[in-house]
């Protein structure tokens, strides 16, 4: 991740806040307004979709704790669904592809739950992450790609 942005003035800080918690809002309505008893093939909606947490250091680590509230929000909100569901969240070095995903069995055939072959779970958290995850409900894990490191985070033993 960006770990060299630029510190925030306070006129900043308040205006990003409040840009990201719109988009917050936002990325929840998203949420709510999905069917709970359709299916659907790897959903997924993003808090950042300017990448604008790249530029500030406190950027990265407001982004991460949106990504991972967010998250929660799913699970709450498809914990009444009764059939099964896989919901996870990727941080990623740029803020504006961090994402929570929502994903079940679909008429596609892409393979249900969602496989992380190359992830490494039990990782522990990026520096963005540190004392935001509940590690004791969620598992974190971390894959390395060419241009990016990836962190993915889910439900402990889900689906």
């Amino acid at each position: 991740m960006n770990r060299d942005a630029s510190p925030m003035d306070r006129r900043q800080r308040t205006r990003l806040l409040a840009r990201w918690a719109k988009a917050y809002a936002s990325a929840v309505r998203s949420v709510d307004r999905l069917d709970l008893n359709t299916w659907f093939d790897l959903w997924h909606t993003l808090i950042d979709w300017r990448s604008r947490g790249n530029r500030h250091a406190e950027g990265l680590a407001e982004i991460a704790r949106l990504t991972y509230a967010l998250l929660q929000h799913a699970e709450q909100r498809f914990s009444a669904r009764n059939a099964p569901i896989q919901i996870f969240a990727s941080v990623c070095e740029d803020t504006g592809s961090n994402a929570v995903y929502v994903h079940s069995s679909n008429p596609h055939g892409t393979p249900f739950p969602r496989e992380f072959p190359n992830v490494q779970w039990g990782v522990d958290a990026p520096i963005e992450l540190n004392g935001i995850v509940d590690t004791t409900v969620h598992r974190i894990g971390r894959v390395h790609y060419t241009d990016e490191t990836v962190h993915i985070i889910e439900r402990k033993g889900l689906p």
